[in-house]
């Protein structure tokens, strides 16, 4: 059974998030009948490489045998809370860092990084953290730490989405977080969390 319902996709997302942040949840992905795993989508970034219960023939006994095994794991007493200690200092407000600009007889940007990031898309950083997608295909959607611009998220000050690219991976560059400016292409569509939600973002 290929499932049809988009809210699977959010559900699947809002719980690796939470269990991201370190909330106590447990997370049980349970194959039910002949449950097949299709290679370009979302679930299937989340699910790849966890542990999940297979159920080929879901009768009545085997249903009723997983519910039993669930509520023992979720009437399982929580761990004991660990004492806040009081902070030291003040947290610091983080600002942005301004781009930074090129000044006059210097030489224009060098790229510092390439490669891929989708089926016929690639991608190039300057070192004036300018950061270029392009090509003719679809962005990979990300997940986490897995972009390959993660190491560099804080020295990227803008993002340009060149025409040609049809749609930006989602949770791309959530974690871009001293973005200046972002360009996109009106024919991209921009999947969920591709951008911090205080980005700006220009269409041309």
């Amino acid at each position: 059974m290929v499932y049809q319902s988009k809210h699977i996709e959010n559900e699947v997302g809002i719980a690796f998030s939470r269990s991201n942040k370190g909330e106590n949840i447990t997370i049980l992905p349970v194959e039910i009948g002949d449950f097949i795993r299709l290679q370009d989508t979302w679930v299937e970034y989340y699910l790849i490489h966890t542990q999940s219960v297979k159920m080929p023939q879901p009768d009545k006994q085997n249903v009723e045998k997983l519910i039993r095994k669930t509520a023992r794991i979720l009437d399982a007493p929580p761990p004991k809370p660990q004492p806040v200690q009081p902070p030291t200092a003040q947290p610091q407000t983080r600002t942005r860092k301004p781009a930074p600009q090129p000044q006059s007889g210097q030489p224009s940007a060098n790229i510092i990084e390439s490669g891929e990031c989708g089926y016929n898309v690639t991608y190039t950083l300057d070192s004036n953290g300018a950061l270029t997608i392009s090509g003719a295909g679809a962005m990979w959607n990300y997940y986490y730490n897995t972009m390959p611009w993660y190491q560099k998220r804080h020295t990227i000050y803008s993002i340009r989405i060149e025409d040609g690219v049809i749609s930006v991976g989602a949770s791309a560059f959530v974690d871009c977080d001293n973005l200046s400016g972002v360009s996109v292409s009106t024919k991209a569509k921009i999947k969920r969390n591709a951008f911090p939600a205080d980005a700006l973002i220009c269409y041309y």
